[in-house]
């Protein structure tokens, strides 16, 4: 057996309020299920019938809103069903208008009926179904929220599309489950739209951004703009963009920097090799004899070496020094070349 309580509060001046959500949809119900809601029994309105095999009794509590609770204790008693077996339909402000809820278990909220079913049964967990009316605008009180009607065509079609649904939901929990309600009835929230992804920003043709740098950088950079005013730099294969044309004039630069560290080593190479050349040259002239010193010595085109000065001349014997002018003083040529200077 299933137990539907729809919640609202009795009196003509309550019909079809937004606080009368349980009341509509157990009216809709009834008509969908062909079971009539004429016996009072345990403070409320109930209705039994059948459906799929199974006794179905819809309830509509007599007591007013806040004292809900009791009339549900009671029925729960009178049919002896456990609290899975109950299925409470009512409003929610904290929903949109039109849409749905659907759990299994759960707290009251702020709804004063819902505290009250849970204070006398005892416990949260038993199915229930939540419609939206959406939260109070700031000109209106809560309660007097609650208690007003719809006036627009477009507010009373959304709460009748709701209570549509709401109905057929109860119909699916009985047919299959609480899960299954949930899964085709509960509403969905919209997942935001997706940010658009920005389009890559195509350069504008014949224009390709100056590379600073070197002239020979800029030159490529000029003649890469130049190709790219021909080509359409995004769809055309082996056009030339601005990236190519920085990488030429980075290249360019190195290449330029790479020759003038060469020309610079190559120059002071060779002032080191003239600088080095020049030095001997000059010891050289400055120990070479001149003509005059040949003509004072005879006029002979042969010297002897001069005296522990080069390589390879032939050292002097310990009797021709002279110990009066220091050891590596010798005696003078003598006027003879043909006659030995160290005998």
């Amino acid at each position: 057996m299933f137990l539907i309580v729809g919640l609202g509060n009795p009196g003509e001046k309550y019909d079809h309020t937004r606080h009368n959500v349980g009341f509509d949809v157990l009216a809709l119900l009834s008509e969908k299920l062909r079971i009539p809601i004429d016996r009072v029994r345990n403070r409320a309105l109930v209705g039994e019938g059948q459906f799929a095999g199974e006794k179905v009794a819809l309830c509509k509590p007599q007591t007013y809103m806040n004292l809900s609770g009791e009339a549900v204790q009671a029925l729960l008693c009178w049919y002896k069903l456990p609290p899975e077996r109950l299925l409470v339909i009512y409003d929610d402000i904290d929903l949109a208008p039109g849409w749905l809820r659907i759990r299994r278990d759960g707290s009251a909220g702020t709804h004063n009926g819902m505290r009250s079913i849970i204070c006398c049964i005892g416990t949260e967990a038993f199915p229930r179904i939540r419609v939206g009316i959406g939260g109070r605008p700031p000109q209106f009180e809560l309660a007097d929220w609650v208690l007003s009607h719809y006036h627009t065509p477009e507010e009373k079609q959304t709460a009748l599309d709701a209570y549509m649904r709401a109905a057929d939901a109860a119909v699916e929990w009985m047919r299959n489950g609480i899960q299954s309600a949930m899964t085709l009835y509960n509403t969905q929230k919209p997942k935001p739209p997706k940010p658009e992804r920005p389009e890559r920003a195509r350069p504008a043709q014949g224009h390709v951004k100056a590379v600073t740098g070197s002239p020979a950088g800029q030159a490529i950079a000029a003649d890469a703009a130049n190709s790219a005013a021909t080509a359409d730099l995004a769809d055309v294969p082996g056009s030339v963009t601005a990236t190519d044309a920085a990488q030429s004039a980075a290249a360019a630069d190195t290449a330029n920097a790479a020759q003038s560290a060469a020309a610079a080593d190559t120059a002071n190479a060779a002032h080191s090799a003239s600088a080095g050349d020049a030095l001997p040259s000059a010891q050289a002239a400055a120990s070479a004899p001149t003509p005059s010193a040949l003509s004072d010595a005879g006029g002979s085109a042969s010297l002897a070496p001069p005296a522990c000065a080069c390589v390879g001349a032939p050292l002097p014997s310990a009797s021709s020094l002279s110990r009066k002018n220091g050891p590596c003083a010798v005696d003078p040529i003598p006027a003879d070349p043909q006659e030995s200077p160290h005998e």
